[in-house]
């Protein structure tokens, strides 16, 4: 898992993720076309997703939101991609997740950006 460059500006500025009240945003840069769904770690202030599907008719973003959604322990509904929808750099808000995995503890926000 590679973490660098993450950053402490927030979602809007550099960091990789920050809290929103009982939400959690995160910047993230998807490569399209892996070998399986995965998160392969954080660089350059992004979480660096991998996903099977091909970005075509919306498949990569429903692999993403499935990835996220097994990851921060939530339902699917409670998901969504806030911007990037088509392209690979997007912004993600898990609402109220039940846990929070090892690769998002490994860069904690500043406290300034909790919410």
């Amino acid at each position: 898992m590679v973490v660098r460059g993450h950053g402490t500006a927030g979602a809007s500025g550099g960091a990789a993720w920050r809290a929103v009240g009982e939400d959690i945003e995160l910047r993230v840069k998807v490569s399209p076309r892996a070998s399986q769904d995965r998160v392969t770690g954080i660089e350059d202030g992004r979480v660096r997703l991998r996903v099977t599907a091909a970005p075509v008719d919306g498949e990569a973003n429903r692999r993403i939101v499935a990835l996220l959604a097994a990851a921060f322990g939530v339902a699917k509904s409670r998901v969504e991609i806030l911007s990037g929808a088509t392209g690979r750099e997007k912004v993600v808000r898990v609402r109220a997740p039940r846990r929070r995995p090892d690769w998002l503890e490994a860069v904690a926000p500043s406290a300034r950006d909790v919410t």
